[in-house]
């Protein structure tokens, strides 16, 4: 997909010609040190299978440089049923292993907007949150939710503040890039997929990541870890310094909310 908006996105210009020297992910992982969106947690969603499965993704993680994790699975109506409950359980499960490779700080939920979530919203229980009252969501691929504006709104209004999971694999955004601000404006953090940095998602979604960097609207940056084949690709994978450079000038959460942690 080619991108076209009124606003040129200087970076993505830039990069196409820029040739620096390569920086490995094991350094971004070093200087973020928590990695706030993953599936660790053995059996509850498209993540870890079980146990084994886990110790061995938190080992290659903690490889790479991530001394810390937040848990987020799924909850996703018909498909990934979690609630506080069955999330809790899992992480009892990766508690009684012992030396268990990288330290979880805290089990959160990776919501989709969806009818269910509105329900959720309004029910008395609250929600898992990352960190102080940031709760992570995600849209569909296929098109966002409807009147997704008036959700953030409304999640706004029960004390919480939103955190979007990958905007930057949201095709649907891509042909006018002042979506992004335009999320930003509404109250909305935006989560990037390290993976994207390095192409795995395509050349739009990368192209999009290095734009959101350059105009300092990332707040986090997660693996989305699900399966070896995420870890091994950011083994791989090599970014150009000068996104590196971008990634040390974002306005990043994560060194408050380890400090918050520890």
């Amino acid at each position: 997909m080619q991108l076209t908006n009124r606003k040129t996105p200087k970076t993505i210009i830039l990069f196409q010609f820029l040739k620096r020297s390569k920086v490995s992910y094991a350094a971004i992982a070093s200087l973020l040190k928590i990695d706030m969106h993953n599936h660790l947690l053995p059996g509850i969603d498209d993540g870890a299978e079980n146990v084994a499965t886990s110790q061995s993704l938190a080992q290659s993680l903690q490889a790479l440089g991530y001394t810390h994790t937040i848990c987020t699975p799924h909850i996703m109506s018909g498909m990934y049923n979690n609630n506080r409950t069955t999330i809790l359980e899992a992480k009892q499960q990766l508690d009684s292993v012992e030396n268990y490779p990288i330290t979880i700080v805290n089990t959160a939920a990776e919501y989709m907007l969806d009818e269910a979530f509105l329900q959720q919203l309004e029910a008395s229980d609250p929600l898992l949150t990352l960190y102080q009252n940031n709760i992570l969501v995600e849209f569909s691929y296929v098109a966002a939710p409807i009147m997704y504006q008036d959700v953030f709104f409304q999640i706004q209004l029960k004390g919480y503040r939103p955190v979007l999971a990958h905007p930057e694999r949201y095709s649907y955004f891509a042909s006018n890039l002042q979506n992004y601000e335009g999320l930003k404006a509404m109250g909305c953090m935006l989560q990037l997929n390290a993976l994207s940095l390095g192409g795995y998602y395509g050349k739009t979604a990368q192209n999009i990541a290095i734009h959101l960097l350059s105009e300092r609207l990332v707040s986090y940056i997660g693996t989305d870890t699900h399966a070896q084949r995420h870890v091994q690709a950011l083994q791989q994978m090599k970014i150009d310094s000068k996104i590196f450079e971008l990634i040390q000038q974002q306005p990043l959460l994560h060194q408050q909310m380890l400090a918050v942690f520890q």
